[in-house]
């Protein structure tokens, strides 16, 4: 299963890619739901706040793996912080790297897109 799905720049887009998110993995359990939505909500408010563009929620579901991606139109990279305990911004990152089995990022011809892997369970 592959899905990919037009997202404005807009701060409601987060809220469309956790509804994506649970209607495409529906079945799924509902940590490995929480946690793809949890993570999707990262990336796209990411997203919303620096690229300024529009953006595209991919989502790919392999024997093992789950792969979601938010691709936008900025060729500006993530830039991973450690933001002070006190701090409300800088986070997303960190919270990727400790929920996500893995992420990454890669160019593609009109930007970047921003990935990330959890194990699948049904």
């Amino acid at each position: 299963m592959a899905a990919g799905h037009a997202l404005p720049q807009d701060p409601r887009s987060a809220a469309l890619a956790r509804a994506i998110v649970g209607e495409k993995l529906a079945g799924f359990t509902p940590t490995t739901v929480e946690t793809t939505q949890t993570l999707v909500s990262e990336l796209v408010a990411n997203a919303v706040l620096h690229a300024c563009s529009m953006l595209v929620l991919h989502i790919a579901v392999a024997e093992d793996r789950l792969q979601v991606g938010v691709e936008d139109l900025s060729f500006d990279y993530p830039l991973p912080q450690q933001p002070s305990p006190e701090s409300d911004d800088g986070w997303g990152l960190v919270i990727l790297d400790a929920l996500a089995t893995a992420w990454g990022w890669y160019r593609t011809p009109v930007g970047k897109q921003v990935w990330f892997e959890l194990p699948v369970r049904s």
